[in-house]
């Protein structure tokens, strides 16, 4: 920058911090997509973040992008995320975006719409079914107010380890029994997914009181809900108050006392800065947490085939990057582990991580699990066995205990599902 754009900007140095006035200026510039990216690509390599630096790299992406007009655009909608929050998040939204831009040597162009620009948890799952949207970007368990076939994977401790989540997410079983079903029932894609377990996490009213380790601990607290009908009945009989409450709403909610805390990620957690809020992780597992990514399935198929395969290859891509990716933010950047791993997100936040052992995870399990406890689930079984053919949770279940339970997420192989 020279010093006539320095005082332009009123700035006398380059390495001030970057502003939210700056990233509106360089959207301005190079369009939210281009912006966006040249945050998560500094972010990701852990550079200085300053309007200089992210002015420059976008300038490199869109040099880039110049070479080549593309034959498709794909509008993707994306609930909450920026560069910030997925730096420490690690889903690989704008990776994506990248990579296929690569692959298909410019020929498909994705434009980004981040941090709820354009769509949120809720409204950007319902774009995609009525077609507004090519893809979208959000949690299932948000997205399953719309797609109703996403609770067959929130069966609480359906999963009994994040290994194997990505277990079956390249199976042929997730391909036959979930992700057609999907095609087939909402007309999208399934394409990948970050593989964590939600946690229980209490607010600051828990700071000084004793860990919370099984339920009673906890009895009767108003704990923050996501969309899914079979995680809310899971929470119920686990003894907590569900209270449903919009993403954006929850960081005041738990600063006013509005919840006394919430079920969710840990990477959510620590990427949307509620860490400070926050005084216990309470490591229950108890259902799948999904941030996942779709297409229209109709969108998808006028693609040539080999467009297609590209998509494909690359949502493969993205599946493995999150899970190796994740794996080393939440130790390395979060610190889940008992104690948090010093200079980490929940270190510097004082946030007690609670690793349950085996007895106490089987005290919350008796209560909600439903092979433990299948009467409460009887009604959404049913409504599921009917939108699949099959009783999925009798396939996801026994299919998902093939592997031993302390099997290390990078032991799980990847593989093509689709083909």
């Amino acid at each position: 920058m020279s010093l006539d754009e320095k005082k332009k900007d009123g700035r006398t140095s380059s390495e001030h911090p970057i502003t939210r006035r700056d990233f509106g200026r360089l959207a301005s510039i190079f369009g939210f997509t281009v912006a966006f990216g040249s945050l998560e690509k500094l972010a990701m390599a852990k550079q200085p973040i300053t309007y200089a630096s992210a002015k420059a790299t976008a300038q490199k992406i869109k040099d880039a992008e110049s070479k080549n007009t593309p034959d498709y655009v794909i509008r993707f909608g994306i609930s909450g995320h920026t560069p910030k929050t997925m730096a420490i998040f690690p889903i690989g939204y704008y990776k994506f975006a990248e990579e296929l831009s690569k692959k298909t040597d410019g020929r498909i162009k994705v434009e980004l719409f981040g941090a709820n620009s354009l769509c949120n948890e809720i409204s950007c799952p319902q774009k995609v079914l009525t077609s507004t949207l090519e893809m979208a970007g959000c949690s299932t368990q948000n997205a399953a107010q719309t797609y109703k076939f996403y609770n067959s994977i929130d069966y609480p401790f359906l999963f009994p380890s994040r290994a194997s989540m990505h277990y079956f997410l390249y199976s042929d079983v997730c391909e036959k029994y979930f992700r057609k079903v999907m095609r087939d029932k909402y007309n999208v894609e399934f394409l990948w997914t970050s593989a964590e377990l939600r946690d229980i996490f209490t607010g600051l009213k828990y700071k000084n009181k004793p860990r919370v380790r099984v339920p009673k601990d906890i009895a009767g607290a108003k704990i923050r809900v996501t969309g899914t009908d079979l995680g809310r009945i899971g929470l119920k009989l686990m003894g907590v108050n569900p209270i449903p409450l919009n993403w954006s709403e929850t960081l005041e909610g738990l600063r006013s006392g509005v919840v006394d805390g919430q079920e969710t990620m840990t990477c959510a957690v620590a990427s949307f800065n509620m860490a400070p809020v926050t005084s216990q992780d309470i490591a229950v597992g108890f259902m799948s947490a999904t941030e996942h990514a779709m297409i229209s399935h109709t969108f998808l198929k006028k693609l040539p085939t080999q467009l297609q395969e590209d998509i494909l290859e690359t949502a493969f891509e993205m599946q493995q990057f999150t899970q190796r990716e994740l794996e080393r933010s939440l130790v390395e950047t979060i610190g889940y582990q008992d104690p948090p791993k010093p200079g980490t997100i929940f270190d510097k936040g004082n946030v007690k991580v609670n690793i349950l052992t085996t007895e106490e995870r089987n005290e919350w399990r008796k209560l909600a699990d439903p092979a433990k406890n299948p009467d409460p689930y009887k009604a959404w079984r049913k409504r599921l066995t009917k939108m699949a053919g099959k009783d999925v949770f009798d396939i996801f279940y026994n299919f998902v205990r093939e592997i031993p339970e302390d099997t290390p997420v990078d032991q799980i192989k990847p593989r093509r599902w689709w083909t």
